[in-house]
This record gives structure tokens, C-alpha cells and sequence, in this order.
């Protein structure tokens, strides 16, 4: 299997999963939560190490995943040059309620670069109670609930699960 230096060398989901073998039929996981994360491309492997969203968002994660059963699927979306702000990062986060067939609940912040880790942690502190309120986001939060979204990998918005 070929190892990717660069994760902008991948340009569709559909290659990767050919790549690897996957059999893409029932290959979607149950997740209660989902975190996406505007990020600039490039996505050289070092991001996982060298940016602050991603370094400090993985061990929550984990810790959620493992010791608190909290299912949280974070996603690298790359800006959209007609939505996107220079210096700015978009945060979009969805809950999936206990009921059945329940539609997911969005909050999406747009936020200073320099407060998006901040965002991104509170957001994930706050699954397990241990959190200081969103409150201090509010300012930054979006009304964009009325907004039907469909999401897809592809050459020009292209994202990457963490």
C-alpha cells in the first residue's frame, strides 16, 4: 500500500477507498457528534503534530471515545473562497439527539484563527461536563440552522477525518 506524504495528494475519497481495498457498502460509523474544522490546505502529515487544533483536539477525543463511550467524528474542511474570511476559521459542530431518527443539531462559529483551538476545545470538554460555558463564543456563532448542507469530498472541497 502506498504511504501519502502529503494528504493533498489524495483527491477522492472514492481512490483512497479503492486504494485500501475498502468496500464502501455500510462503511459509514454511527457518530453522535461531528466536528469540522476549516483548515487551509495544504494537509502535509506534520499538520498532526504541528497544528494546535489537531494536537490538542486528538487526546480529547480519545478520552471520549474510550473512557466515555462519546462517539466525535472531527473533519478537516478546506475553506471555500466564496464563504471563508482570511484570518478567520469556520467551526461547524453537530449533536445527534438520543431520540430515534432525530435530526442533528448544528452550531456553526466563525472565529479569529487565534481562537479556533480554544473553540474546538471548549466544544469538546463540553461532552464531558468539564467546561467553561460557550458563552464566550456567542459573538461568534452563526444563525445558519435554516441552511440545508450536503457534504462531499471532491478536488475543490476536500476534507480529511481525523
Amino acid at each position: 500500500m502506498r504511504i501519502i506524504d502529503d494528504l493533498a495528494d489524495c483527491r477522492y475519497c472514492s481512490q483512497v477507498s479503492k486504494l485500501s481495498g475498502e468496500d464502501p457498502v455500510g462503511s459509514a460509523p454511527q457518530v453522535d457528534h461531528w466536528l469540522l474544522v476549516e483548515l487551509p490546505q495544504p494537509w502535509p502529515i506534520s499538520m498532526f503534530t504541528e497544528n494546535a487544533i489537531i494536537s490538542q483536539s486528538i487526546p480529547l477525543i480519545k478520552k471520549l471515545a474510550f473512557k466515555r463511550g462519546v462517539m466525535v467524528r472531527p473533519v478537516a474542511i478546506s475553506p471555500d473562497p466564496d464563504y471563508s474570511k482570511p484570518g478567520f476559521a469556520r467551526v461547524i459542530y453537530y449533536r445527534r439527539p438520543a431520540q430515534q431518527f432525530a435530526q442533528y443539531t448544528k452550531q456553526e462559529y466563525v472565529v479569529p484563527d487565534d481562537r479556533a483551538a480554544s473553540l474546538v476545545l471548549t466544544l469538546l470538554k463540553n461532552l464531558s461536563n468539564k467546561a467553561p460555558k460557550l458563552s464566550q463564543f456567542a459573538a461568534c456563532q452563526q444563525a445558519s440552522q435554516s441552511l440545508r448542507e450536503i457534504r462531499q469530498c471532491c478536488k475543490k472541497t476536500a476534507s480529511l477525518a481525523i
